[in-house]
């Protein structure tokens, strides 16, 4: 499981999402999910592409208000500090992927933007 959410946390910081695509395909329970997700990333990374970004700074942290016991990751642009939270855990088939709009990042003093993911239909 550590290995999964390691390789789609390295994916999205570079923008791939045919590795990403691959690598939920496994864990979602429709491809109605999983194609909705994957529209609203696709659409979100070519809006950090628009501000400059080439690649995402990953952060680890946790939800702070729903589920305070679930961990995931901060992804901020390299040049425009917008961002979107995530928290991927474990789930029957392999890994879940959700946005936390909450989120706690380990890390302090991260200078963020604005929300890529929440924009317009938030998933």
């Amino acid at each position: 499981m550590e290995k999964i959410k390691l390789r789609l946390v390295g994916a999205i910081e570079v923008f791939d999402i045919d590795l990403i695509k691959e690598i939920l395909h496994k864990s979602f329970e429709s491809n109605e999910l999983d194609n909705n997700f994957i529209n609203k990333l696709y659409i979100s990374f070519n809006e950090f592409k628009e501000f400059g970004d080439t690649k995402l700074i990953s952060s680890a942290g946790k939800c702070g208000s729903c589920d305070k016991r679930k961990g995931g990751y901060l992804f901020v642009g390299n040049n425009s500090n917008n961002y979107m939270s995530f928290i991927i855990s474990k789930n029957k088939r392999g890994i879940e992927i959700f946005k936390c709009s909450y989120f706690n990042c380990f890390e302090r003093n991260i200078n963020l933007k604005s929300n890529m993911f929440d924009m317009e239909n938030p998933f």
